[in-house]
């Protein structure tokens, strides 16, 4: 499944953008099961986004295999969607993988550091070059990306989900419940768009949420 995950790398005043909005896909995982789901990546490669690999490491630890993978999961997008992907970011990436600062040959890895610092115990008061800013789990756990975050850093990188926010202001749980009804009824279209004999039943399952 894709999930949308906007990245803004800022230098200075202006926006460098190695993922100003990256729609990644975990491949190898539930794959790409809807039509909407493609749509979704080319629509945001036409509206000027870079698109990049989303990779979770899966239990990972030795970090050539780490390299293989990336690699290998980076080229079967490219087979998929018939341009180049040359950016990645880690999902949840462990101290060893950011201590690592794995870099690849022509590609950008968000958490390479150019654009994030590493340090063993971060806290408020150490000095970074990149000041880094994520909203995971639905709360600024480095720093909100106001005026001062973002001007007082020659470079700033900041992590959002669109997923986590609406127009609404729901807190986490109603949030969570509004996402899973968004998901359910995009499986019942992907069900109807591939069951010839699910379309009588396609109104029922629209119409019975089960949260």
């Amino acid at each position: 499944m894709l999930r949308a995950v906007a990245r803004v790398n800022v230098v200075g005043a202006e926006t460098f953008r190695i993922g100003n909005a990256a729609l990644v896909a975990a491949v190898l995982g539930a794959g790409l099961d809807h039509v909407c789901e493609v749509d979704a990546v080319m629509l945001g490669l036409e509206r000027g986004h870079c698109i990049g690999l989303h990779f979770a490491l899966n239990g990972l630890t030795d970090m050539q295999r780490i390299r293989e993978q990336i690699a290998k999961e980076m080229e079967i997008l490219d087979s998929m969607f018939e341009f180049k992907i040359d950016t990645f970011s880690i999902h949840r990436p462990s101290k060893d993988v950011l201590r690592e600062d794995i870099k690849l040959p022509g590609i950008l890895n968000a958490y390479q550091d150019e654009f994030f610092t590493f340090a063993e115990n971060m806290t408020e008061d150490t000095p970074v070059k990149v000041k880094y800013m994520s909203d995971a789990n639905h709360i600024w756990r480095y720093g909100y990306p106001d005026e001062k975050n973002i001007m007082d850093y020659n470079k700033v990188q900041i992590l959002t989900h669109p997923f986590a926010w609406c127009k609404e202001g729901y807190d986490n749980f109603n949030n969570y419940k509004a996402l899973i009804k968004e998901k359910y009824m995009e499986l019942v279209d992907s069900v109807d768009h591939e069951c010839k004999d699910f379309g009588e039943y396609k109104d029922w399952f629209m119409h019975h949420f089960p949260v």
